[in-house]
């Protein structure tokens, strides 16, 4: 199979948007890559070979990637929520209320448990060494006034989800 011309593959080989005739807007530059905007470079930096102290975003991932994964013990975690929400122009209604009924059930909370989650049932933990003792630390990073919350799901939220 022949190669398409360097402006139209990524350096892996893949077909770049324009080559496979998705409009987009704007002119590409001479190389068709990041590296043809002025002061952008490409590149990495090797800094420390072999095991080494590193942190992460969230705890659960201990849980989802194999390796001397840990994480340090602290006064505080900040989190945030995940929602489950029903649009009302939802294909298939009443398949996502059992879905939400199940994930909001013991059982569905130990089964989203089991993939690393923190979740809202008393008593319900991921198996990570000592999520007993973060639950109780933990602090939620935006947490919405009642009014501020009908307000994103009437207006923000509804605009992203709802076609207009």
């Amino acid at each position: 199979m022949d190669q398409m011309p360097t402006q139209t593959t990524t350096p892996a080989g893949r077909a770049r948007a324009r080559a496979l005739a998705i409009p987009l807007q704007g002119t590409p530059g001479p190389a068709n890559a990041i590296t043809d905007v002025a002061g952008v470079l490409v590149g990495y930096s090797t800094i420390i070979k072999g095991e080494a102290l590193v942190g992460i975003t969230y705890i659960k991932y201990i849980k989802q990637y194999k390796g001397p994964v840990d994480y340090i013990p602290m006064d505080q975690y900040l989190t945030d929520p995940n929602y489950l929400s029903l649009s009302a122009k939802a294909m298939h209604p009443n398949a996502a209320k059992l879905y939400i009924d199940f994930a909001c059930s013991a059982e569905g909370q130990k089964e989203i448990a089991e993939d690393g989650e923190f979740v809202l049932a008393p008593g319900v933990y991921p198996p990570i060494k000592d999520a007993d003792k973060v639950a109780p630390k933990m602090v939620f990073m935006d947490n919405p006034s009642e009014e501020e919350f009908k307000k994103l799901m009437s207006g923000t939220f509804r605009d992203i989800f709802f076609a207009k």
